[in-house]
């Protein structure tokens, strides 16, 4: 399993001046959703409550609530009441985690600076706010302090990695592409374990359709892990693939029709005629598009028709 959160950084803040955090926290927001729709982090790890932190003139962001226009007092308000695209959480790491861990310490600027060092130990990202050019880099350097096995103290240079603005994701494209395949592997290995850690509840696997995932040869599973993960999360749409519905002699013949219908995990039954055909050697994903939801019904061969048995 793979870690799920990115590190807030708390020294991204204050800004100089009002007109300045008004241009930049709409991006931070929009990093924010990026990186929980398209690489599913879920968490935004902070030791500092974020509506203490000073934003601009020495105020918190309670106190710019009725300094701000409309738009940006509702992102304000969605980050102190914790309802942005991630869910914030305090602290970063536990006391006993923290020692469990061995940690030393971390400096930045020649200060202590447990945020990065999570970072660098978690091997995740620390998100910042493009308050000035020193977050402005993809890539910044921090001085990582443990034990030799003489039991001396041995300073290291470590560079972790930042985004404050879209460019950043581009640069390290390579990584975040890995993080898709690494949790395409673990649903893979194990869908009905990890598909409540990965899925947003896009796309329902009903669970006659889940159980014929293990049935399926390791070409066949990793494409159609694939297609489903990509749906879900937005990578892609239905129009992407190659999909048609049954043509009127499948749907208007009883046998056939009802090799379709199939029944839901609330117990109804329906059909499903639209199906998916970018499955390796004919196999089908068949589903149904309701209450802005794909329904996965069926994962196999070709079904049965006039001129296929």
């Amino acid at each position: 399993m793979i870690d799920d959160f990115l590190i807030f950084n708390s020294k991204s803040l204050p800004f100089k001046n009002k007109d300045e955090f008004e241009k930049e926290i709409g991006q931070f927001f929009k990093l924010i959703r990026k990186l929980s729709l398209e690489r599913h982090y879920v968490k935004l790890k902070t030791n500092i409550p974020l509506e203490s932190l000073k934003v601009f003139e020495n105020l918190t962001f309670k106190e710019v609530l009725n300094k701000v226009d409309h738009d940006i007092k509702s992102l304000i308000l969605s980050l102190i009441a914790n309802k942005i695209d991630v869910n914030i959480e305090i602290p970063i790491i536990s006391e006993e985690e923290e020692k469990n861990l061995g940690l030393i310490e971390y400096k930045y600027n020649d200060e202590s600076n447990i945020e990065m060092g999570c970072v660098d130990l978690f091997n995740t990202f620390l998100i910042s706010f493009k308050s000035s050019l020193e977050w402005e880099s993809p890539k910044i350097n921090i001085k990582k302090y443990i034990f030799t096995e003489y039991e001396e103290i041995k300073e290291l240079e470590v560079e972790i990695n930042n985004i404050s603005k879209e460019e950043h994701l581009i640069f390290h494209k390579e990584i975040l592409e890995n993080r898709r395949y690494k949790i395409i592997k673990d649903l893979i290995d194990n869908f009905s374990e990890n598909k409540v850690k990965y899925l947003k509840n896009k796309i329902i696997v009903n669970f006659e359709a889940e159980k014929m995932l293990i049935k399926l040869n390791k070409e066949v599973l990793e494409k159609a892990i694939t297609v489903l993960y990509d749906l879900d999360i937005g990578n892609k749409k239905i129009e992407d693939y190659t999909y048609s519905n049954e043509s009127e002699t499948v749907r208007k013949n009883p046998i056939l029709s009802e090799k379709r219908l199939f029944t839901f995990d609330n117990g109804s039954k329906d059909y499903a005629f639209n199906h998916i055909k970018n499955l390796p050697k004919g196999n089908r994903i068949y589903y149904l598009e309701k209450d802005e939801k794909i329904y996965i019904c069926y994962i196999g061969p070709h079904l049965p028709t006039k001129n296929f048995k």
